[in-house]
């Protein structure tokens, strides 16, 4: 479908409406908003009774990071089903090389930086070495299993479908928006939630670019991951000195 709805588009900007194939823009949006709210659901339902089957809950740090890994596996694997079902490769969801060493360089130096932020944060410097340390392992598989998950479900499903038909920047503003509102019942910004909206939709307009930049996701799944340290770590450092 994917590189059918290139075709068709590039067909249509040539010599008008092909007047065979059903309205592209309905065509792209039911399949990629079906296998969202598919993946979506399975993670909404099963990810509390997979953590409930480990005996973990969601007041520590490892319960906090295997639940996100559970929820964003379940999301992940009901995308990639339904992809292949529909006869779409991993390219078309942006899995895929693409301009890699400059993707992994932008993301590198992204996460770098929401590092230095992150860690500059009095909160975060109170823990101390050891501590940080040690949550280590469930900071990190919180923040890559999250930000893959996301930057599949919110660009990599949408990017290349919707750019050939309403163009690169309103396809990008248009998922970085999307994204922005399926993040304002969070209640970990402790600045306001406003303010944490306004830096999360120009996160999500870099994100979106540096995807189709580089034609792959993997640089915007490194410098999301940095970007949710900001968010993981003072989560963390809210469970105290018993966690």
């Amino acid at each position: 479908m994917y590189n059918r709805v290139r075709r068709i588009a590039k067909l249509e900007k040539q010599f008008g409406t092909v007047e065979s194939e059903p309205p592209l823009l309905l065509v792209v949006s039911f399949f990629a908003y079906f296998t969202a709210v598919l993946g979506v659901s399975l993670g909404f339902f099963f990810a509390d009774r997979g953590l409930k089957l480990l005996g973990l809950t969601t007041q520590t740090p490892m319960g906090v990071a295997v639940a996100r890994f559970l929820q964003a596996s379940l999301i992940v694997i009901g995308i990639l089903a339904v992809a292949k079902l529909c006869g779409e490769d991993l390219a078309s969801l942006y899995i895929r090389k693409g301009r890699l060493l400059l993707g992994l360089s932008v993301g590198v130096i992204g996460a770098a930086a929401c590092l230095v932020l992150t860690l500059l944060q009095p909160a975060i410097r109170a823990l101390g070495t050891a501590r940080l340390i040690l949550w280590a392992p469930w900071i990190l598989l919180f923040a890559v299993s999250g930000a893959f998950m996301e930057e599949l479900l919110f660009r990599g499903l949408f990017l290349g479908r919707y750019e050939p038909l309403i163009g690169k920047w309103l396809t990008i503003l248009s998922t970085a928006f999307a994204f922005t509102l399926a993040h304002m019942q969070v209640t970990y910004a402790p600045n306001g939630l406003w303010k944490f909206l306004l830096v999360l939709f120009g996160f999500s307009i870099a994100w979106g670019w540096l995807m189709q930049k580089t034609e792959s996701l993997w640089g915007s799944v490194l410098f999301h991951a940095g970007a949710d340290f900001l968010i993981i770590l003072p989560v963390f450092s809210s469970f105290g000195a018993a966690a």
